[in-house]
């Protein structure tokens, strides 16, 4: 099967690093008699943080894992006033393991998931 591409609409950063940004997880895979789903994953190649602030510079930190332990794209980087830092590559979140944490020093950053594909395991 190929993969799909995904609009993942902006979240808001919450204060907190705790707050899950993405978590492609199915709660329940079972389907019709003798069908059982699998979990999905979801590629990541595009990320933006957005500073809505029309005046001060914000700290932004991503997490990538099974919890909010592995600096993932950012720790604590600078986001000028009305400005953006980007992130660039390839990361795989899997349903039912691994999940992308996420926060800033204030909630007038949005995080932007510009690029992402769905596929399943």
């Amino acid at each position: 099967m190929q993969n799909k591409r995904l609009f993942i609409p902006p979240v808001v950063a919450n204060v907190t690093t705790t707050t899950v940004l993405i978590d492609p997880t199915i709660t329940a895979v079972t389907g019709p008699t003798g069908f059982t789903a699998t979990q999905p994953y979801i590629l990541l190649h595009h990320i933006r943080a957005v500073n809505t602030s029309n005046s001060t510079p914000y700290t932004v930190t991503m997490f990538y894992g099974t919890a909010n332990t592995q600096v993932f794209a950012w720790s604590a980087v600078a986001v000028p006033a009305s400005s953006y830092v980007d992130w660039f590559g390839e990361i795989r979140i899997d349903g039912g393991l691994t999940k992308l944490y996420g926060g800033a020093s204030n909630a007038a950053i949005w995080f932007n998931f510009d690029d992402a594909e769905i596929g399943f395991q």
